[in-house]
């Protein structure tokens, strides 16, 4: 067992079963896409989730390093789902 993954959880039913800070509806991806957003900023990713302690962001961060595929396919299934729904909202409103 890794150190980050008492931080770390997968609920049914909570952002589609991505795994997401434990105790929290915070994904892993969100604090992955802030990171890379400000620059690998820690601080500033805590600034902008004031409710995540620095050991739940460094673990999103490690869990991210450990798990990169299966965030990365979990976002592309996410998309392809968004996509077939507006085209399926897009084909009802016509």
């Amino acid at each position: 067992m890794a150190w980050f993954d008492e931080h770390i959880a997968r609920y049914d039913g909570v952002q589609g079963g991505a795994p997401v800070i434990a105790g929290t509806r915070t994904p892993v991806s969100s604090i992955i896409a802030k990171y890379e957003i400000y620059g690998g900023d820690i601080h500033e990713v805590l600034r902008a989730q004031p409710h995540l302690t620095e050991t739940q962001v460094r673990a999103a961060l490690a869990y991210f390093d450990d798990h990169r595929a299966d965030i990365e396919a979990d976002e592309a299934r996410h998309l392809r789902a968004l996509e077939e729904f507006l085209q399926d909202a897009s084909a009802v409103a016509r």
